[in-house]
């Protein structure tokens, strides 16, 4: 703050006035110690509001790697879950030749009347 000889912004009288940089006022040392406690109440309150403001974008951040994490996860188990499917798939295919092949066996094996030629 500059020292000048003018006319407070607050009290009107011609005194030592100091100007203030930030509001572009000027004022006598009876208003300037409240004027100054006035703006660290307004940066004290703007400190406030920036380090809520980070927590929240900190926060959806977070939630945001979450969903990234679950959405991976996703994938991942469907990707498990076809895989698992293709494998009963193909067991399955597996027992059904093998069904057939013992049928087919057993028919013959019942055509022979002896029971005991095998394919």
């Amino acid at each position: 703050m500059a020292n000048n000889e003018t006319q407070c912004s607050v009290c009107n009288e011609d005194k030592v006035t100091y100007l203030c940089e930030y509001c572009l006022h000027r004022f006598c040392l009876n208003y300037l110690n409240e004027h100054q406690q006035k703006l660290n109440e307004e940066l004290k309150m703007i400190i406030n509001d920036f380090a809520q403001i980070r927590e929240n974008i900190n926060k959806k951040q977070s939630d945001l790697l979450l969903m990234k994490q679950i959405d991976r996860w996703e994938t991942n188990s469907e990707i498990f879950i076809r895989k698992i499917s293709i494998q009963f798939e193909i067991k399955e295919r597996n027992l059904d030749t093998n069904l057939n092949k013992w049928k087919q066996n057993a028919e013959i094996i019942e055509g022979n009347g002896d029971g005991n030629e095998l394919n």
